[in-house]
């Protein structure tokens, strides 16, 4: 599934940039009650990043697997004005670790970090989101 076609990303309004990466606008539907992104919008648009890095990490998986949040390790940094873009990163040696894995077991756990920022480069939130991946 491709991630604008998922009904609560599209509800948010998050969009694919040219460079691969999610965006979230600032509008009325981000919004908390004191005018900047809601908490839990920040971390569906991070989550869904998240998901996104995997697809991308593993295209030969896709469609082949469950993957599965299973544990999320999120800090807000600062009161997020503007839109914000998710930013990815998978560790290499983490890759690595979950490539021997799944192929001798059939599922693996591995980390995607994430930092979103504003339009200015604020950093306003960092997680590390916890996916559980097993094959169909």
């Amino acid at each position: 599934m491709d991630f604008p076609q998922l009904p609560l990303a599209d509800f948010l309004g998050l969009k694919d940039n040219p460079d691969g990466r999610l965006t979230m606008p600032r509008d009325g539907k981000t919004l908390n009650h004191v005018g900047t992104a809601h908490a839990g919008a920040q971390f569906i648009l991070a989550e869904t990043a998240s998901g996104k890095c995997l697809q991308e990490a593993f295209p030969d998986l896709y469609g082949k697997t469950l993957p599965v949040l299973r544990r999320a390790e999120v800090k807000y940094r600062g009161a997020a004005m503007t839109d914000l873009t998710a930013h990815t990163a998978i560790d290499p040696e983490d890759i690595q670790r979950f490539r021997q894995e799944f192929d001798e077991r059939g599922r693996s756990m591995i980390l995607v970090n994430v930092k979103l920022t504003d339009t200015a480069g604020k950093d306003t939130f960092r997680a590390v989101y916890e996916w559980f991946v097993q094959g169909l």
